[in-house]
């Protein structure tokens, strides 16, 4: 969904951007979210190359709490700068893409501190999301998209160490679909990837290390996940009546202003 958001934001941002006549508060909202847009695809490669561009391919997430950190950062940033711009100041169209990106951050935000979805969902650290995405789509010569395949893989442990380290205790439905998807991953990593390198023969042995290396890693977090993660796997699915109704009313008021 957040993809989907950003996708549609992307393309309010730029239709808007095409008009002929801009007052002063059109020009800085619009610089101020294509500002955000452009933070936002560097530091969220797979999202990138989910929307069809492909500059950041070879890069991963940082799904540490030092990345979590610096996302919530940029998210209070950019939320308290489109406040300071009243809505009354823009186009039609640009107060509406204003609301719609105040409600994106606000969510955003509502994740990361009230659901703390990076201590709560392993679902967060699939790896296989980025490296299927570079496989299934044939935007560029295969050879191309093999060797960002590699740099993704090679930066599997630190995903899986991310994870390690930030998770407490998720719902134990939360858990038991991890250990499903990472076996999806590890069938991705060493199969599928297989039948891509039979296409691209010269590219077999400089994948090799980076491949075993995520194999080894996938398999040791599926052990963790089994192990350890699962059994302390007691946290509710259900957001709680208090956090409901904030997402709720700011759900409704972002109705209302758009």
């Amino acid at each position: 969904m957040h993809i989907k958001r950003i996708f549609l934001l992307t393309c309010a941002i730029l239709g808007t951007n095409c008009a002929l006549a801009k007052n002063a508060g059109d020009i800085k909202f619009e610089s101020l979210a294509n500002r955000y847009i452009e933070r936002y695809l560097t530091t969220h490669p797979e999202s990138a190359t989910a929307l069809g561009d492909h500059r950041f391919d070879a890069r991963t997430t940082d799904l540490s709490m030092r990345g979590v950190a610096a996302d919530r950062a940029l998210y209070q940033s950019t939320l308290k700068q489109l406040t300071a711009i009243s809505a009354s100041s823009l186009s039609p169209n640009d107060a509406v893409d204003k609301a719609i990106l105040e409600n994106e951050l606000r969510g955003r935000l509502f994740d990361l501190e009230v659901l703390r979805e990076a201590e709560r969902n392993p679902l967060n650290y699939n790896p296989s999301n980025g490296i299927y995405g570079l496989l299934a789509r044939d935007f560029a010569p295969l050879k191309s998209r093999l060797i960002s395949v590699q740099a993704r893989l090679e930066a599997v442990p630190k995903v899986v160490a991310a994870a390690q380290a930030n998770l407490k205790n998720p719902p134990r439905v939360f858990t038991e679909t991890a250990i499903m998807q990472n076996k999806g991953a590890i069938s991705l990593v060493r199969g599928e990837l297989d039948e891509y390198i039979k296409q691209e023969p010269s590219m077999r042995e400089k994948l090799a290390p980076a491949q075993a290396s995520a194999i080894a890693a996938l398999e040791a977090y599926g052990r963790w996940l089994e192990t350890d993660l699962l059994p302390r796997s007691t946290g509710d699915f259900r957001i709680g009546k208090a956090a409901f109704c904030r997402n709720t009313i700011r759900q409704h008021q972002y109705r209302r202003q758009s």
